[in-house]
């Protein structure tokens, strides 16, 4: 995934380019408009033309207008994310903007009587949309571990549909994510290898646009007790400049 980062960075300040190949922003067009009308004031008193409602003064006023308009923010000049982003035609496809760009987790295991056990390694995480605004990635990487998993909004279920895939350690599973009151609520039956005898379910909980916690459970087979094992703390680090490398 590719973005032309020049044509984004004039079209995010508001740059434009005369005839003379010198670029101009939001305050050069200003001053267009400002020496557009005053041209247009001068011309008026010089040859004693009523222009208000001749072809040249509705050509001077449209001029005038685009050039106002130009000079105005715009929501399709915002300057978009290396990292994709979410189709707007349903507020859903947004679910995981929070999560796009590098990131890089700390975790913390659970003992079976609930001591909490820091552990020494972490995770580094990129997390990106696809092109069309409605797929989702995240690839995660730790010493001798790497994983990804791929998911696109099921419309109909009104849930997200994913595949997690790890292939040194051959796992690969089917994952059900669905927004919930307390965050993202994500189900593995099987476990990530996918015929386990436990099930996992992680739960999303964003802290800030830096940080979010995603808390790991586990239950046996046949049961409705969820236990915590473990609790990720996310933390946002410095996108990479040329976009998410898998």
């Amino acid at each position: 995934m590719s973005v032309d980062a020049d044509c984004i960075s004039h079209r995010a300040k508001g740059k434009g380019t005369n005839a003379k190949g010198q670029t101009w922003g939001r305050a050069g067009r200003m001053d267009l408009l400002a020496w557009a009308l005053q041209g247009y004031n001068k011309t008026k008193q010089q040859r004693g033309i009523d222009m208000t409602t001749s072809k040249t003064s509705v050509l001077i006023k449209s001029v005038a207008a685009s050039l106002l308009l130009l000079s105005l923010p715009s929501a399709a000049a915002a300057e978009p994310s290396l990292y994709g982003a979410p189709d707007d035609t349903l507020p859903a496809y947004g679910d995981y903007a929070f999560m796009r760009g590098e990131w890089q987790a700390s975790m913390v295991a659970f003992r079976a009587d609930g001591t909490r056990v820091p552990l020494e390694n972490s995770a580094h995480i990129t997390a990106f949309y696809h092109s069309d605004g409605r797929t989702f990635q995240t690839c995660f990487a730790a010493p001798n571990f790497h994983s990804t998993d791929i998911r696109a909004y099921d419309q109909a279920a009104a849930n997200w549909r994913a595949h997690f895939l790890n292939a040194n350690a051959q796992r690969w599973s089917g994952l059900v994510s669905q927004k919930m009151e307390g965050g993202m609520e994500t189900l593995v039956p099987g476990g990530y290898a996918g015929n386990a005898d436990f099930d996992v379910k992680t739960v999303i909980r964003t802290t800030s646009d830096d940080s979010f916690v995603n808390d790991v459970f586990r239950r046996a087979k046949g049961t409705d007790t969820w236990v915590q094992t473990y609790e990720m703390t996310y933390s946002r680090q410095p996108d990479n400049q040329t976009g998410p490398e898998c």
